[in-house]
């Protein structure tokens, strides 16, 4: 969020670039840079010991999820209607305006981000599998290849899906009515805020 607000909504030096350069881990495979964030610590550190499990998979996730956050977050501040934000910058300033105005009109698209997101990383296998984390999809391979015990893997694939299509039919409304599906002259009227007037 803080990412798509200082791309899409700040006058930020080199921000095109930045908006490209922060979608590159969406083109590479997780597990490529699983691998390549493993390989660096052990050749940095020698012990990569740290960056095992949990701590690795949380921090690749983040990498790999963060610019898909980050697309839907931005596209949802560049459909917010300027009017609105000068009207609450005449009123009061600049944080009451973001938040009382700005967030409370994303709100649907930082829920679907989230859902999204959520969706990805639980489904994800080959992230865990590298790092030796035990979850939901190494846990159903470990039970169908290693126990062959095939009725409860198929059990927990369909809790899996299950899971999936309940938080999708949640959001559904939320996801048709989100700022960042409309459908209108997008970024036409986009204010956008300098970072020194505003003391970021």
């Amino acid at each position: 969020t803080v990412l798509g607000f200082l791309i899409y909504k700040t006058r930020l030096p080199f921000r095109d670039f930045f908006k490209i350069a922060l979608l590159i881990p969406l083109f590479i495979s997780p597990y490529i840079l699983a691998v390549a964030w493993k390989d660096l610590f052990f050749q940095l550190l020698g012990n990569p010991g740290f960056i095992s499990s949990y701590t690795g998979l949380i921090l690749v996730l983040t990498f790999v999820f963060t610019p898909l956050s980050m697309l839907i977050a931005g596209s949802a501040f560049a459909n917010i209607n300027a009017h609105l934000e000068e009207a609450g910058l005449v009123i009061s300033g600049f944080r009451i305006t973001v938040i009382k105005i700005v967030l409370p009109l994303i709100k649907p698209a930082l829920i679907t981000s989230f859902i999204l997101v959520f969706i990805f990383s639980i489904s994800e296998f080959s992230v865990p599998s590298i790092f030796g984390a035990k979850v939901f999809t190494t846990e159903i391979f470990t039970q169908f290849t290693a126990f062959y015990n095939h009725s409860l893997a198929i059990l927990q694939s369909a809790l899996l899906v299950l899971l999936c299509i309940l938080l999708l039919l949640a959001e559904r409304k939320s996801i048709a009515n989100a700022p960042f599906l409309s459908i209108g002259e997008k970024g036409s009227n986009t204010k956008l805020y300098h970072l020194k007037n505003r003391g970021l």
